[in-house]
C-alpha cells in the first residue's frame, strides 16, 4: 500500500499541475470578466465588486477557497450578478468532482498496478522455487534408478520405475 502511494506521487504531481492550470485559467477569466468589467454593459465594474477579482494571484486564492467549499468570497458577486452562479457551479463541478475523480483514479490505478506487480513477482518466485524443488526430486529419482550410472535411463530401468508404485 505504501509502495503504491509512493509510486502514485508522479501521477499526483500531474493532477496538481492540472489543478493549478485550471485555477489559473479560471482566475484569468474572472479577472477579465468580473475584475475588469467585460461582462457589464458599460464595461464598468460595479462598486461592490471592485477589488474582488483585481489580480491573478488574488483571484486564484479566491477560487481555491471556493474549490474547497468556502463560498463567502463570492457573496457580493452573487448579489451583483446572480447569473454568475451558473459559472461558479460549473467551476465547482469541474474543480471538485472531476479533478477529485481524476486524482482518485490516478492513485487507485497506481496502487492496484503496484499490488498486482508484487503479486506476480511473488507467484513467479513461488513457481521458480517449485521448479527447482521438482528438478531436485527428479534428479534424485533418476540417480537412484540409473543403476549402470550412464547419463541415460534404459527401457529396463524405466520399466522398473513404473512397476514400483512408491517411485511412480
Amino acid at each position: 500500500l505504501v509502495v503504491g502511494v509512493i509510486e502514485a506521487m508522479h501521477g499526483m504531481f500531474w493532477v496538481l499541475v492540472l489543478t493549478a492550470l485550471f485555477l489559473y485559467v479560471s482566475a484569468v477569466l474572472c479577472v477579465m470578466l468580473l475584475g475588469q468589467g467585460l461582462i457589464f454593459p458599460r464595461g464598468e465594474v460595479p462598486v461592490p465588486l471592485k477589488g474582488i477579482f483585481s489580480g491573478i494571484g488574488d483571484s486564484m486564492f479566491i477560487l481555491f477557497q471556493v474549490m474547497n467549499g468556502d463560498m463567502a468570497p463570492l457573496d457580493t458577486v452573487f448579489l451583483v450578478t446572480p447569473s454568475s452562479q451558473l459559472w461558479f457551479v460549473a467551476f465547482m463541478v469541474v474543480s471538485n468532482w472531476a479533478i477529485l475523480a481524476i486524482f482518485t483514479a490516478v492513485v487507485s490505478e497506481k496502487m492496484i498496478s503496484t499490488v498486482e506487480l508484487r503479486r506476480e513477482e511473488s507467484l513467479d518466485a513461488q513457481n521458480q522455487d517449485r521448479t527447482v524443488r521438482s528438478m531436485v526430486q527428479l534428479r534424485d529419482i533418476m540417480d537412484r534408478t540409473d543403476r549402470d550410472l550412464d547419463p541415460c535411463i534404459s527401457k529396463k530401468e524405466f520399466d522398473s520405475i513404473m512397476a514400483d508404485e512408491d517411485k511412480a
